[in-house]
């Protein structure tokens, strides 16, 4: 798997696009892979995922397997409802493609695995909307979903919750922490942080952003697999990396659960109804 220092350090190492109406950045390595980009669009590859606001596609290439993301609005309703505000913030906003290369440039700069990005460009249509894609190396491990839904969960709940504890240490706050949402090389116990569309980094993280993290891991792992006890060795493993003060330890780890529980009951009660 390759890392920051083979790759690139920061996004100043990327080389300006502006080509037929897309601009951006990519890695100088595959800048001759994306010599025409809309060519290489068209050509054929696995659909992954297919959305209203976006599509996610598998490409086989001579430089080994590349995941694509064309993001074409911030979430499904506001693209179907073309809801006026999110157009409006979509349209005149910043690029999420280039937020997306620029916060896993960092990450990847302080040792946080992620999905290598090598091409982030966007375009404008005619009526307004961008176009966002974000091209990223394959990162070839399970998610933590496998895992956690496997017979040995431990294993990847203590690295979810120590990768978490040392993303948070350095200010970063992932956009949404969920178990599918992260992979593990299991074999060298590396964590591999996946769809950082709205992981932020600050110069020191307010506490509530970095508890919604845990709660959104937690309630995910018990609605995953029904059973309320699972969120603990990730918590533990959380806590332990973090060292704090047994009582505010106590306090946050019953907050955390609290909350994930009473958003599983809320689900559970929705499923019967």
């Amino acid at each position: 798997m390759s890392t920051a220092s083979d790759i690139f350090i920061g996004e100043s190492s990327f080389l300006p696009v502006n080509q037929n109406g897309w601009y951006g950045l990519v890695a100088p390595d595959f800048a001759s892979l994306f010599e025409r980009l809309d060519e290489w669009l068209s050509q054929d590859s696995a659909i992954i995922l297919e959305a209203p606001c976006r599509t996610i596609r598998r490409h086989q290439t001579v430089q080994g397997t590349l995941y694509s993301k064309l993001m074409r609005a911030q979430n499904d309703g506001a693209y179907t409802r073309r809801e006026w505000f999110a157009w409006l913030k979509w349209a005149l906003g910043p690029s999420r493609a280039l937020h997306i290369l620029k916060i896993s440039a960092l990450m990847l700069a302080r040792g946080h695995g992620c999905a290598v990005p090598v091409l982030a460009v966007r375009k404008r249509q005619w009526n307004g909307w961008h176009l966002n894609l974000l091209v990223t190396r394959e990162v070839p491990f399970p998610t933590v979903e496998q895992f956690v839904t496997g017979p040995s969960p431990n294993e990847a709940l203590q690295a979810s919750g120590k990768a978490l504890a040392s993303l948070h240490q350095d200010g970063f706050v992932h956009g949404d922490y969920l178990p599918r949402n992260c992979c593990l090389d299991a074999a060298n116990h590396r964590l591999f942080f996946l769809d950082n569309d709205k992981t932020s980094h600050w110069q020191s993280a307010p506490f509530f952003l970095q508890q919604r993290n845990l709660e959104q891991f937690a309630y995910n792992l018990i609605r995953l697999t029904g059973k309320q006890e699972l969120p603990l060795p990730f918590l533990t493993a959380y806590f332990d990396s973090r060292q704090f003060a047994a009582s505010h330890r106590e306090t946050i780890q019953t907050a955390v659960m609290r909350h994930a529980l009473a958003r599983w009951q809320r689900h559970v009660q929705a499923a019967a109804h």
